[in-house]
């Protein structure tokens, strides 16, 4: 054996290591309880921290509430004792390896000191890079999963046969924290898996050829079991509801118990838009042919009000209906969504407010086929209706840079406007009048029982359109809501 490899330090006797070992141990100790008490000092912020993910899955589903509950009197102790005893292992585990490294090198050669260092730096940094991917990606999407099976019980009335029980999150923290640590931990030892293979090749026990052998079955099996716990989409109850709102991460169809809509007579200087579309749409509610339809224009001029007044004034005729809607970032998954709807023997109204695209969106290519011209084609139950400020859903910087750069200018054009194409229907919605804005602003006081004199509200309203710089339906609402709550008026 040559010089190099002689181990450096002479053999100590037995209890000369012992004292050495409980040296490395108390010191060890010591810097673990630092670490400890430092945690626990800064306990709550840490913890706050570590909430993010569930905070962040709730207010995706439109839940403010964060809250967690204490189930039992001392588990709010033993949360700041968890996370303190977590806290200073992660602070004092670069001491701890340093006395693990110094007790045991004396004993190794220095070529394998030299093997085995970097594999004590790769570890711990393949943990926290685990840690950090468990955080960051996998909870997200975990907690979003779990909050799904939440569902929104009835309202009891003298009719109880079909009422539904709610089922709501109320989170114990010590739970929570324990979940959370589960998974920083497992994916933490998950990361370590190419550090054990690097381990295993070097000393003889695995190969590339063999691990590449047996890789064809690993990914059957991987597929297998995410068939296996993927669960379905969830269908609702179709009949608890009229209208639905399209949530993705997991995908379910979330029921809207009210409405946010205004009467359609309260709906002025849009009627030929409004008869139009009422039309369409209850020639759909019965069965018949109807026209996507895409409402464009002007701002504030009440093409979202128009889609949910019409769909109440179906209702009102005794159609079956159902407000479907979808989000213009999940446009993505609208094919999903029409695979559930098509199961159905129900008639569904899609809707998708302020749709447009920007230059570097490929939402629009998914929309495409789904509306016109996939091999599925639009189910014959769901009608897709469409709100944009752009008449071609699209800037028109976009569609004339396209004009002037592309090879075939006509063919890129066509490209980026055939989207529009697919809606039989476009509506066009202008700034109304003066006198259509004050006749709105009346109906809405009609409405809601506001008694103020003609001269002061048609000043009054005059100034709060020139201060917007602008005459539409919803400035004509907002300066309603001011006078309302000026006079002292409940809105409901």
């Amino acid at each position: 054996m040559s010089t190099e490899d002689d181990i450096e330090d002479s053999a100590a006797p037995l209890i000369e290591h012992l004292t050495e070992l409980r040296t490395r141990l108390i010191h060890s100790v010591v810097a673990f309880i630092v670490g400890m008490i430092i945690c626990f000092t800064v306990w709550n912020p840490i913890f706050d921290f570590l909430t993010h993910p569930l905070c962040g899955a709730l207010a995706e589903r439109g839940q403010s509430d964060c809250g967690l509950i204490l189930i039992k009197l001392q588990e709010g102790f033993f949360v700041a004792i968890s996370i303190s005893l977590m806290g200073g292992l992660i602070l004092s585990f670069p001491y701890l390896s340093f006395q693990m490294w110094r007790f045991v090198a004396p004993g190794l050669y220095k070529s394998e000191k030299g093997a085995f260092l970097p594999f004590m730096l790769a570890s711990p940094f393949m943990f926290f890079l685990g840690a950090g991917f468990a955080f960051y990606v996998v909870t997200p999407l975990a907690f979003n999963f779990f909050l799904g099976f939440q569902q929104a019980g009835s309202v009891l009335s003298d009719e109880v046969d079909n009422a539904t029980a709610g089922i709501a999150f109320q989170g114990s923290a010590q739970e929570y924290l324990s979940l959370t640590i589960k998974f920083i931990v497992a994916f933490g030892l998950c990361f370590q898996l190419p550090v054990l293979l690097t381990l295993m090749g070097k000393a003889g026990l695995v190969s590339s050829e063999g691990l590449g052998n047996v890789r064809k079955y690993a990914v059957v099996a991987i597929l297998v079991l995410a068939a296996l716990v993927t669960p379905p989409v969830s269908v609702p109850d179709f009949d608890a509801v009229d209208a639905f709102v399209w949530q993705v991460s997991p995908d379910r169809l979330a029921p809207v118990e009210t409405v946010n809509r205004v009467d359609m007579s309260l709906l002025l200087g849009v009627d030929r838009a409004r008869d139009i579309l009422l039309q369409n749409t209850v020639q759909f509610a019965r069965g018949l042919p109807a026209n996507n339809a895409l409402l464009w224009g002007a701002r504030g001029m009440g093409k979202s009000s128009l889609v949910k007044a019409v769909h109440s004034a179906v209702l009102r005729l005794g159609e079956t209906l159902k407000l479907v809607e979808l989000q213009r970032d999940d446009l993505p998954s609208v094919g999903r969504l029409l695979s559930v709807l098509r199961g159905s023997d129900r008639q569904f109204l899609l809707f998708c407010d302020d749709l447009s695209f920007s230059h570097d969106d490929q939402h629009y290519k998914s929309l495409k086929a789904v509306l016109d011209g996939g091999i599925e084609g639009r189910p014959d139950n769901v009608v897709f209706y469409a709100t944009s400020n752009r008449r071609h859903l699209m800037p028109r910087d976009m569609i004339e840079n396209e004009r002037s750069s592309a090879i075939n200018p006509s063919e890129a054009v066509e490209e980026k406007v055939s989207l529009s194409d697919r809606f039989g229907l476009w509506l066009g919605f202008h700034p109304c009048s003066q006198d259509d804005y004050l006749r709105m602003i009346q109906g809405y006081c009609a409405a809601h029982g506001v008694q103020v004199h003609p001269d002061v509200m048609r000043s009054e309203a005059i100034e709060w359109q020139a201060t917007r710089g602008a005459r539409s339906g919803r400035v004509a609402w907002q300066y309603f809501i001011d006078l309302a709550g000026r006079k002292g008026i409940i809105i409901r």
